[in-house]
């Protein structure tokens, strides 16, 4: 991958050419190309107005981090042991600007295969789901709820949240696995995070989760297929419930940047749950107060030959946020039916090598024989 500008580059390797990738080489353009970026840094080219416009124009802002396995798109985002993420910067800049002003509380949940929301504010609760109703939308129901009211909460916060999404995503955030097996068949955990704050006006709308308005950061799945798409039935379950994820937010992301009128909400959990975030909630009179949303995605990709597939991918990902048939939801989240074809044809024969060292060690049939002559050279010893 080579940056020049906003355009980016992908040029495919030659072992993956040889093994029939379907792309050669490829452009996408983007708004903004970082080399090697930090928290800082994508605060200030990105996120430096969020909280002033929070605090002063009542805008919500989402914020989408995207990218492939092993990519610091959470620890950018949330934060690491290296440092804070721009989320916390985000989010203190606005307690600092604006602590009395309402009740500001956090809500940090992950969205994966199952009913129940994982809960990295309070990892002992297990019991956090999605409820909706015929007045409002859906809402994340027995989750913690941490108020926060000066910058020393954010950073207790952020650091439980922290603590709690490393142990929960152990297994895909090392770059190179620790075993050659798992280096071949990698772990495939592709859950959607979601941390949000929320400003109520009083005690009672935050009893009855009527929050005014909200700043959003999702870190969406891996831009990857697991290993054996379609054998692993778990995997299996965790890439369909990933891919309407990615479809969905990059509707949500086309549908703005093309000025569609119809924005796909119900495309998934997580698009339904950012239609307050858009003010599109109906009854919700806090509509006519709140700003225009501001939004962001951030694609995050390893430029060196050994991710070049899922880089791809990655990439792809810009490309549907800028087409406006990206915002109909409909196909896969890299719309490239030659490469995604690629795909499966590699796992078909990747499972026809195991069935023909199967079936040669399932046949294998050992030899023997009985005779009667007697041994030679045959001496009893000790």
């Amino acid at each position: 991958m080579r940056v020049d500008g906003i355009t980016v580059q992908f040029n495919c390797p030659q072992p993956l050419r040889d093994a029939g990738f379907a792309v050669a080489a490829a452009l996408f353009d983007v708004d903004v190309a970082l080399d090697v970026p930090d928290a800082s840094t994508l605060f200030r080219k990105l996120c430096a107005t969020a909280a002033p416009n929070f605090t002063q124009e009542r805008k919500n802002m989402v914020a989408f981090s995207y990218g492939v396995r092993s990519s610091p798109k959470r620890q950018l985002m949330y934060g690491s042991a290296a440092g804070e993420g721009y989320a916390a910067c985000v989010i203190t800049e606005f307690i600092r600007l604006g602590a009395k002003k309402g009740i500001f509380a956090l809500l940090c949940h992950v969205i994966g295969s199952t009913e129940h929301r994982a809960d990295l504010l309070d990892a002992d609760k297990e019991l956090g789901v999605i409820v909706g109703s015929v007045k409002e939308g859906p809402r994340v129901r027995m989750a913690a709820r941490m108020r926060v009211s000066s910058p020393g909460d954010v950073r207790a916060a952020m650091d439980v949240i922290v603590k709690n999404y490393e142990k929960y995503f152990a297994s895909v955030l090392c770059e190179k696995q620790p075993t050659p097996e798992l280096e071949a068949m990698p772990s495939y955990l592709p859950d959607t995070v979601v941390l949000q704050l929320y400003r109520d006006d009083g005690e009672a709308e935050f009893a009855d989760y009527m929050d005014a308005n909200s700043l959003t950061f999702v870190a969406l799945g891996d831009a990857e297929r697991p290993a054996l798409c379609g054998i692993d039935a778990a995997a299996q379950l965790h890439y369909e419930g990933d891919q309407r994820t990615l479809v969905s937010a990059a509707g949500i992301v086309s549908s703005i940047r093309r000025s569609r009128l119809r924005v796909p909400f119900g495309m998934s959990e997580l698009s339904q749950l950012l239609r307050r975030a858009y003010n599109t909630e109906k009854g919700n009179r806090n509509n006519s107060f709140t700003g225009s949303t501001e939004t962001v995605l951030l694609a995050h990709a390893f430029s060196d030959a050994v991710w070049a597939e899922e880089l791809f991918h990655c990439l792809s990902m810009t490309r549907r946020v800028g087409n406006i048939l990206g915002s109909t939801g409909i196909g896969s989240a890299t719309r490239d039916l030659a490469v995604d074809k690629w795909r499966l044809d590699q796992d078909i024969m990747e499972l026809r090598d195991e069935l023909m060292i199967a079936r040669t060690v399932y046949d294998y049939r050992h030899c023997g024989y009985e005779s009667n002559r007697p041994f030679q050279t045959w001496r009893r010893k000790g």
